[in-house]
């Protein structure tokens, strides 16, 4: 898969297809009901704000992080723009939107 952007401020970042990571959002964001043509190109447009030219990643959990600290009901998932340590959107997904999709390339959950 290609990519534009750096990871060096996220090694472990895992890349996903940014189609698929704005098509889990959405349905989130609709709260499971049905996906439109509209409401997709409305997330990309959001997404695409800073230029065409992103990348969608996930990020695992690592195992010796203490589970009282993280929110098992989500996965990390982010959106690059540029190679600014900045330059990126963290959106939360819930497990449930985020498992009709694909965007699990480790096969962990």
């Amino acid at each position: 898969m290609k990519t534009y952007w750096t990871t060096e401020h996220y090694p472990n970042a895992v890349p996903i297809e940014f189609y698929e990571l704005v098509k889990a959002l959405e349905l989130q964001c609709n709260e499971g009901k049905e996906l439109t043509k509209e409401g997709i190109k409305e997330r990309i447009d959001h997404y695409t704000q800073h230029g065409i030219n992103v990348d969608a990643y996930r990020f695992y959990t690592s195992e010796n992080v203490d589970p009282n600290y993280i929110d098992t009901n989500y996965i990390t998932v982010g959106i690059r723009f540029g190679n600014e340590g900045s330059h990126y959107f963290s959106p939360l997904l819930q497990k449930k939107y985020a498992k009709q999709f694909k965007l699990d390339p480790l096969n962990k959950d």
